[in-house]
């Protein structure tokens, strides 16, 4: 390895992460990736976007040996695509290459950043860069199928070049060219979690039909899984308003409509609940034939 090499990509990279919640030292993705810049005696940039009720990060906290912090807090939760877009933003005033897109709770191996490096330089006609994204019991998240907007687990992926047709892929420690990210438009602010990275990737798709997977495995967490109920409602609501964005952009996106109630009798049923068909109606069928009612009064 070009340990200077190494350094200058490094150099080239705003790293961006996003928080909700969640002390920065309780963050896996911090904690991994702290790891692999300690274990090469290397520095990275990084913006914190925090998106918690309470500050999740105080002056204090910003003096870390192998990390510069720019720290931004939030307390309206605007999305995780406010906060990406803001990376943009702020790595085009620092004169960056690259933009590392972190979510809290991805677990990097320690080599993980060794491995963007070599990828990269393998690959240097290529723009969009992802890792391998497994479960804790290797569920294989991303890369995934991608049907009817949404995403289906594949059995397996081999690290290389990919064509993106009927593939995606999820936010978490994607790494893309700036100028490309600044091509696409940046993510659309009015999806703030669910499908926010599929509707990124397709417009990708417009002005690229390939990307690149690391050969490193990340074990990736999902805040859908917490157990409280009062968690899982927000979280279905919001899940709910973002299909309700996807429809108003895409004909196709109404198929949307059908996973969500299967999800809402899911919920109902594993913590005995009828709330969810509550939102699920309020959110989306209610929507669904104002906006259709609207069109018909367009009519001429």
């Amino acid at each position: 390895m070009d340990f200077a090499e190494f350094q200058y990509f490094l150099k080239e990279t705003l790293a961006v992460l996003v928080l909700y919640k969640t002390d920065i030292n309780n963050s896996d993705s911090f904690k991994s990736l702290s790891c692999c810049l300690e274990k090469n005696s290397s520095t990275l940039d990084i913006l914190i976007y925090d998106n918690s009720p309470l500050p999740m990060l105080n002056q204090k906290q910003m003096d870390y040996q192998n990390w510069h912090i720019n720290y931004v807090y939030d307390e309206t939760n605007p999305g995780v695509g406010k906060a990406y877009n803001v990376g943009y933003k702020i790595g085009r005033q620092m004169n960056k290459q690259w933009l590392l897109l972190l979510d809290q709770d991805t677990k990097f191996e320690p080599d993980a950043l060794l491995k963007y490096y070599q990828t990269v330089k393998s690959n240097c006609n290529s723009f969009l860069f992802a890792p391998i994204l497994t479960s804790d019991m290797g569920e294989l998240y991303s890369p995934c199928k991608y049907a009817f907007r949404r995403g289906f687990p594949l059995k397996n992926i081999v690290p290389g070049l990919h064509n993106t047709k009927n593939i995606s892929l999820l936010n978490s420690g994607l790494l893309i060219s700036i100028d490309i990210f600044g091509k696409i438009g940046g993510y659309n602010e009015k999806l703030k979690l669910d499908f926010s990275d599929f509707e990124f990737i397709d417009r990708y798709k417009q002005i690229n039909t390939s990307f690149i997977i690391i050969n490193t495995k990340c074990i990736h967490g999902f805040s859908s899984q917490q157990d409280s109920i009062e968690a899982a409602l927000s979280r279905f609501s919001r899940y709910c308003e973002s299909i309700q964005v996807l429809t108003k952009i895409h004909v196709d996106a109404f198929i949307l409509l059908f996973f969500a109630f299967v999800r809402a009798c899911k919920l109902a049923v594993k913590f005995k609940d009828y709330k969810f068909f509550y939102i699920f109606f309020i959110n989306l069928i209610q929507s669904y034939f104002k906006n259709l009612s609207f069109k018909i009064n367009k009519l001429p």
